[in-house]
């Protein structure tokens, strides 16, 4: 068989190599603030793990949130009959710079649809349900082992 590849491969002697990948999913947002957000997504997201979120609209904004809590919500059925896990999540925003903190405010007032009304609740700052700003992006790393 003809090798054609560009560049030579070798094989690793008993080494370990941990590889990382970046990953997307779209998600949807339920609610938002200027501290952090609340959404659904297909996966299960980490506990204390760092995520970036792309919100696509007129105007894309990336930001990097933390998540604090994440819950089974309900299962959907996909197109060939599998179970599909959906998940609520809340993260908290992260190194939000004064730049980054007035875009998103620029976006939750282009989009809002109402205030988010909590009894007894502890929140910091108050939080907005959003029409759909287009599309919203979750994007997160994956650790992996390779073999050699």
């Amino acid at each position: 068989m003809l090798n054609t590849r560009r560049c030579r491969r070798f094989k690793l002697n008993d080494c370990e190599v941990s590889g990382k990948m970046v990953l997307a999913t779209e998600v949807k947002v339920i609610d938002i603030s200027i501290s952090g957000i609340a959404l659904k997504a297909n996966r299960r997201l980490n506990i204390g793990g760092d995520y970036t979120l792309k919100l696509e609209g007129i105007k894309s904004i990336s930001l990097k949130g933390t998540v604090v809590w994440c819950s089974l919500i309900e299962t959907r059925k996909g197109l060939k009959g599998e179970i599909i896990p959906v998940y609520s999540a809340g993260m908290q925003f992260k190194d939000m710079s004064a730049e980054r903190i007035t875009e998103l405010q620029s976006l939750i007032e282009s989009h809002k649809t109402g205030e988010v009304h909590v009894v007894g609740g502890t929140r910091l700052n108050i939080r907005f349900h959003i029409k759909d700003p287009g599309k919203s992006i979750l994007i997160y790393p994956d650790d992996y082992k390779v073999k050699p």
